[in-house]
């Protein structure tokens, strides 16, 4: 459970591609059409190709994050050379859509980090 329960923090971010609304709901978020954990690195694969198929991933890409079983930690690491697309249009719309996920990613992270409760260290007596 993170600490973003109940809170509507009303992000946007663009794709690159379309824009985007990303509006949080507790430990949801929409992304477009989709609603996904709020942290992308906490993805499951079949999230991750939800996430993919709605920006510019081929069948092949969505074939490849499933055999490989790219969860949303995994998916984050990767780069956009390695997948394969039929124009040059699409690469670059996936990758800025995938650019646009690591940063809410990592914002959402920062946020995490400092509502987080100070660290308790117990002294001996």
């Amino acid at each position: 459970m993170n600490n973003l329960s109940g809170q509507n923090l009303g992000i946007r971010a663009s794709s690159g591609y379309k824009a985007i609304d990303v509006v949080e709901e507790g430990e949801y978020t929409m992304f477009g059409d989709l609603r996904l954990p709020s942290l992308p690195s906490q993805w499951s694969v079949q999230q991750v190709m939800a996430w993919a198929s709605q920006n510019e991933a081929t069948p092949e890409i969505l074939g490849l994050i499933e055999h490989e079983k790219l969860d949303g930690r995994t998916f984050l690491l990767s780069i956009v050379d390695d997948f394969m697309f039929p124009s040059l249009g699409h690469r670059i719309r996936f990758r800025n859509a995938l650019d646009s996920l690591r940063k809410i990613n990592d914002e959402t992270l920062a946020r995490l980090e400092e509502t987080a409760p100070p660290y308790a260290t117990s002294s001996a007596a």
